[in-house]
């Protein structure tokens, strides 16, 4: 006995592939991930296509973005050392900063510092350039910003 069965386009329909897929929304999970904490992994196999928003990190995570915060202020209180001493400031920026007032420049410095480490812990899987994500990201700002103050130290000795 032979039964044909005829596939209509809404049966065709993958779940998966939503127009909504809450996981294409990354405004909305990052607001859900502050207020809780849900996505602490990858449910479906993972698609190359499709970069992921998780809320829930490891607290590696969290000790090398304190760290990298520290020698983030570190950095700044180094910088006004070496400016005391004759220095100069080689960015920019920052020095339009400094010379209009030295609580703008920290502030900036800190708050601009804090973002993009937040931001690129919110992507930590999102690949850039086939190799580059959120995860390199972080660790190559913590030691950046470790070899900066170690140089700014031995300026100041």
């Amino acid at each position: 006995m032979c039964v044909s069965v005829r596939i209509t386009p809404h049966m065709q329909h993958d779940r998966r592939n939503n127009p909504r897929e809450r996981r294409l929304r990354h405004w909305q999970t990052l607001w859900r991930s502050i207020s809780s904490r849900r996505r602490a992994g990858v449910r479906r196999s993972k698609d190359p296509r499709h970069n992921i928003l998780l809320d829930h990190h490891e607290p590696l995570f969290f000790f090398l973005i304190v760290a990298t915060i520290l020698l983030c202020v570190a950095d700044a209180y180094l910088t006004l050392a070496i400016l005391d001493r004759g220095g100069m400031e080689m960015n920019p920026f920052m020095r339009v900063l400094l010379e209009t007032d030295v609580h703008i420049f920290f502030g900036v410095k800190y708050i601009l510092t804090a973002l993009c480490l937040i931001l690129a812990l919110t992507h930590k899987r999102f690949v850039v350039f086939r190799f580059l994500n959120g995860n390199h990201i972080l660790w190559w700002t913590f030691a950046s910003y470790a070899v900066l103050v170690n140089y700014e130290v031995l300026l100041l000795i």
